[in-house]
């Protein structure tokens, strides 16, 4: 395989803090790949959240197949209605740790925010920035798209962090609109690799 990295300047800064970081990308590209490509050279532990499958026997497939990866500095955790996931996923970021999330599509009955892709209206999860700004972490918009066979191009964004100070309510929506541009501005550079089944808008 073959894989380019982009980075943004802000990103050394980010490595010399040692902070906490929230991985955010949406389903474009390689989005699976995308926090372990770029989190090579970062030699922390990532913290992998993703979507449960919706039939059981998928479930247990990815389950054994991610298992079997064998990564020590990867952990996968598969979303749930349990809070004590908030609770590790904090606890990870303050120990300067990363958690890697999805930032264009809300969990069912999870918490969203209306944002704006494209000129319409569009739901996302305020947990990326939620989750950020209570454990006082870094966002970095990631995306990883194909580039051709066995070739991939992964992009970091310009890192950003929640105003940890003011009303807590407008600091998170400000964030997740901040995000919607970046999960726009990555649809846009493939939007033939936006994972997406369902028609959004009429």
């Amino acid at each position: 395989f073959e894989v380019e990295i982009e980075t943004d300047p802000g990103w050394q800064e980010v490595l010399d803090a040692g902070q906490g970081v929230v991985f955010v990308t949406a389903h474009v590209g390689t989005w699976e790949m995308a926090s372990y490509l770029v989190s090579t050279g970062l030699k922390r532990h990532v913290h992998v959240v993703r979507e449960q499958e919706m039939s059981p026997a998928a479930q247990d497939f990815m389950k054994g197949l991610l298992e079997g990866i064998g990564d020590p500095l990867h952990t996968i955790h598969f979303a749930s209605d349990d809070p004590r996931l908030g609770v590790i996923l904090m606890d990870a970021l303050r120990r300067g740790e990363a958690v890697a999330l999805q930032g264009d599509r809300p969990r069912a009955g999870g918490k969203s925010l209306t944002a704006t892709l494209f000129g319409k209206p569009m739901s996302l999860p305020v947990g990326p920035a939620a989750l950020a700004r209570s454990a006082g972490a870094w966002i970095v918009p990631t995306f990883s798209f194909r580039a051709g066979r066995h070739r991939y191009r992964v992009v970091v964004r310009t890192p950003f962090k929640v105003a940890s100070t003011g009303n807590r309510a407008q600091a998170v929506e400000e964030a997740t609109l901040r995000i919607a541009r970046e999960v726009e501005w990555a649809i846009a550079q493939k939007p033939h690799q936006w994972f997406c089944f369902r028609k959004l808008w009429s």
